[in-house]
């Protein structure tokens, strides 16, 4: 009874670190280079810059997975895009009032930042900022500020 009780921990455990070792395992830079190049963003069936940037992160975050660091397409209903390491990042350039979507990658090098339509590598941001938090804050500065100057003009 006890050897039963014992293959039985020893096989979960075996399960819980398979299953860490082959959807935990970050991509190197290489890989995600590479992935990006060969899967670019069609965007002919949209009209502004920014729509086509959030259609192509959204494509990136539901049509792929992370599988031993190596990425993979995935079928379009498949649950395996819950392991997807692209995120949203947003950025706004403030001198000219736009708003920009790219694409965050944890790797095993750093957090990487890649423009989704065209791949390109636009820079390494902190690996322990939350980028969506620092894009609400972001915004809360600008309305701040516009909130100001709307009282000075007053």
């Amino acid at each position: 009874m006890q050897k039963k009780i014992l293959i039985t921990i020893l096989v979960c455990v075996l399960l819980i670190l398979n299953y860490y070792l082959i959807f935990s395992i970050s991509p190197t830079k290489a890989e995600v280079e590479s992935f990006l190049e060969e899967n670019s963003c069609d965007s002919r069936d949209v009209e502004t810059w920014y729509e086509v940037e959030e259609l192509c992160v959204y494509h990136l975050r539901r049509h792929t997975t992370t599988l031993g660091g190596q990425i993979f397409n995935v079928p379009k209903y498949s649950f395996l895009f819950v392991y997807t390491p692209f995120n949203y990042y947003h950025t706004m350039d403030h001198g000219e009032d736009e708003r920009y979507t790219y694409t965050w990658i944890d790797t095993r090098e750093g957090r990487f930042v890649y423009n989704a339509v065209n791949g390109e590598y636009i820079g390494e941001i902190d690996s322990r900022e939350d980028p969506m938090k620092k894009y609400l804050q972001d915004m809360d500065d600008t309305v701040e500020k516009m909130r100001q100057a709307q009282e000075k003009d007053n």
